[in-house]
């Protein structure tokens, strides 16, 4: 097997805007802009309705693989305390500028974090397909998380890990994982209006609940 070399950098960007356009890439017909304008009140909608966070005070929800917080800030604005999860220092500090009372951590500071149990939800959108230690990030995700608690993934069906050779698929089946170590709840189909059809086509929206 080809030796390669894990190039989270590629997320590392000066401004929001070059931000935006490597966390939302034009896929299909749709430009990264018009996906920003269309899926994130799609999605943020779905995501509020499946954590299914009634009742609870100030739920306490991470955002893994959070980028400039498109998806926190609605949560945060829903009374969620929010805790975003980014391997990149720059969208970091965009996200925590942006969302009002965001909090953020590195993978590494989460993972001391991710055996207490704490989190009333989560969240994972375009994120787990490019996790270079996929199994590692869903054990931490599943220990961070109360028992019952849920888990938002969406997902391109293919991996896509940044290396120094390109976008790199390893060949793990991210749905078949996640529903060995969670209890699959809810499978959804994108809807091409909000999401283009390229990504619809190519991607999943799934919840599980930690058992």
């Amino acid at each position: 097997m080809t030796e390669f070399r894990h190039e989270p950098r590629v997320f590392e960007r000066a401004d929001e805007a070059s931000a935006r356009e490597i966390i939302l890439t034009a896929e299909g017909d749709r430009s990264s802009a018009e996906r920003w304008l269309l899926e994130t009140p799609y999605l943020a909608a779905l995501i509020l309705e499946d954590l299914k966070l009634q009742g609870a005070h100030r739920p306490h929800v991470i955002d893994f693989g959070c980028g400039v917080g498109r998806l926190a800030d609605p949560l945060a604005a829903a009374g969620c305390k929010v805790l975003g999860v980014d391997t990149s220092l720059s969208t970091r500090e965009m996200a925590r500028v942006a969302v009002p009372g965001l909090t953020v951590a590195t993978p590494h500071a989460f993972a001391l974090l991710a055996t207490r149990e704490f989190a009333d939800g989560a969240i994972a959108v375009w994120a787990l397909q490019h996790a270079l230690n996929f199994k590692e990030a869903v054990e931490q995700l599943s220990g961070a998380l109360k028992p019952g608690a849920r888990l938002v993934v969406v997902n391109s069906r293919r991996r896509c890990v940044p290396t120094d050779q390109g976008w790199l698929d390893d060949g793990i089946n991210v749905e078949a994982e996640l529903d060995a170590r969670f209890e699959p709840v809810v499978q959804r189909l994108l809807d091409p209006a909000a999401v283009g059809d390229a990504v619809a086509g190519a991607s999943f929206y799934g919840v599980w609940r930690k058992r």
